[in-house]
């Protein structure tokens, strides 16, 4: 965080030169869990997905750091940033990033393309947390596991909730 914009830094790994640095316009500032993004950028091939703490995914170039393409999974999906900002990693599997903005009607995790960022689909009701996803294969079942007020596995191909239980 600097100032009103959230960043994505990259730098040269021998020396700490900046190489790129990518800004949006957001702020995410609370007493209690302070200021800025807190979810660890994902990599992979030459692309990085970040989310901001209040709910902006990005889609950069890695070698650039320009915006290939850029959610409101906050607004897109219905649902508000919760007390500590989003925290949760961008899960990359198969062609989609699967994240969870914690929307209501279907919306509580969701998977966009990861070439178009197009929505692909959604899947369970409950409320954001501070989790990221995670692939699993439980009982020969591929599937995604998210914890927010409870642990939930989703389809991987429809999001589908397969089952979940109270924490």
């Amino acid at each position: 965080q600097r100032g009103e914009e959230e960043l994505v830094v990259c730098y040269d790994l021998p020396t700490g030169k900046v190489l790129w640095s990518h800004a949006d316009a957001a702020h995410y500032n609370t007493i209690i869990a302070g200021e800025g993004p807190r979810a660890t950028p994902t990599i992979q091939s030459n692309r990085v997905f970040t989310l901001g703490g209040t709910g902006m995914l990005n889609c950069l170039d890695l070698e650039t750091g320009t915006r290939v393409w850029s959610k409101d999974i906050i607004k897109d999906n219905g649902a508000k940033v919760n007390g500590w900002g989003m925290s949760g990693s961008p899960l990359l599997l198969d062609q989609w990033v699967v994240v969870n903005p914690g929307g209501p009607n279907g919306r509580s995790l969701v998977a966009y393309d990861a070439v178009t960022g197009d929505f692909v689909w959604g899947g369970g009701n409950a409320g954001a947390d501070y989790s990221s996803p995670f692939p699993a294969t439980l009982a020969g079942v591929r599937q995604i596991l998210i914890f927010t007020s409870r642990v939930s596995a989703h389809d991987v191909v429809s999001g589908k909730v397969l089952w979940d239980y109270p924490w």
